[in-house]
């Protein structure tokens, strides 16, 4: 199909000639395709008088490239997956569609820290990058164990007596390890015993926490006759 300009559909016709008709006399822009042909060298339709402004991209513009929203997703991790790292599966929405991520979970994230893995979150309504999934970490409660910050808290009962005159008690670790430690003579309930380098380690770097075990003194709820006897002869002593 041939398709004509502008200027072949008004080439023909002169404006003087027309205003003549109408008794203005003779036009002083050169006719009607002097005024087409000025409007062309000015900018094309954008500036042609006849059609008004129609330039400045006003149609077919594109629509801004928006990021997609970014995901937050926490995940319940064991003080063993904390220190050691793991791998997990998870199932987010993207996009209306379930989909399943394989994530790798680095040793030492702990309770509050994120990993972002780029690109990984809602699509993007127009086109542009999809945000961001971001997983958190929630520890789940171990029995005996608390986590702050880097470093494990590790409950450990002892006797009065125990409290009083020193001891040799054994622990074990989150990893398993079977450690002995030395309890000094007078010590205090709630006192902390530091072993060094047996906490959560750092996520980046080569630094790591440290295991204290709080003492927990306990107390006999009774005593027997003997047992009471040889306390009041250590009250006459001023202990």
């Amino acid at each position: 199909q041939q398709r004509f300009s502008q200027e072949d559909i008004f080439r023909n016709f002169d404006l003087g000639d027309i205003l003549k008709d109408f008794g203005f006399g003779g036009s002083r822009g050169g006719g009607f395709s002097s005024a087409f042909g000025r409007g062309r060298r000015q900018g094309g339709m954008g500036q042609n008088p006849f059609f008004g402004n129609m330039g400045g991209g006003g149609f077919g513009q594109q629509q801004p490239r928006v990021k997609g929203k970014d995901i937050e997703y926490e995940i319940p991790l064991t003080l063993h997956e904390i220190i050691n790292g793991t791998q997990k599966t998870i199932t987010i929405n993207q996009g209306g569609v379930a989909k399943a991520i394989q994530v790798k979970i680095p040793k030492g994230l702990t309770q509050g820290k994120k990993i972002r893995l780029a690109g990984k979150g809602e699509i993007s309504p127009h086109g542009g990058p999809s945000g961001n999934l971001y997983i958190k970490a929630n520890a789940i409660p171990s029995n005996g164990y608390a986590i702050e910050g880097n470093d494990i808290l590790l409950s450990k009962k002892v006797l009065l007596t125990q409290a009083l005159l020193g001891d040799t008690i054994e622990i074990v670790t989150p990893d398993g390890t079977a450690i002995n430690l030395k309890l000094p003579a007078g010590t205090n309930h709630k006192a902390k015993m530091r072993v060094p380098r047996h906490g959560i380690p750092q996520m980046k770097g080569n630094g790591c926490g440290d295991l204290f075990v709080v003492i927990n003194i306990t107390m006999p709820k009774t005593l027997t006759k003997k047992q009471k006897e040889l306390l009041q002869q250590l009250e006459k002593t001023g202990l």
